[in-house]
């Protein structure tokens, strides 16, 4: 029996499909999880230190949605909301989320 990459066994539970984006857990990174929302979601860049000076608290986890045009059978464009996963704690992830 063969199996694609995108279809599990019929045993194995299929596991979530939201994308996961892991970011640096170093607090001296350019991106952290104070700022990860604005850069990719909203396509701003804050610096960390900005955002503390602003008193954001940092999130364990953020989800983000970002908007995707799609292009229909017939050729007729369809905007979706894409949400994806920002963490920094890659170990925290189960095995399914791999």
């Amino acid at each position: 029996m063969h199996f694609t990459s995108q279809e599990p066994p019929p045993n194995q539970k299929k596991g979530s499909r939201t994308p996961i984006v892991i970011i640096p857990a170093a607090t001296t990174s350019l991106i952290t999880m104070l700022n990860a929302k604005e850069l990719l979601q909203d396509l701003k860049f804050v610096t960390p230190e900005e955002k503390k000076k602003q008193g954001i608290h940092r999130d364990n986890e953020v989800l983000l949605q970002r908007r995707k045009d799609q292009i229909q059978p017939g050729g007729a464009t369809v905007s979706v909301t894409v949400p994806y996963r920002i963490i920094d704690q890659p170990l925290k992830l189960a095995p399914q989320d791999w």
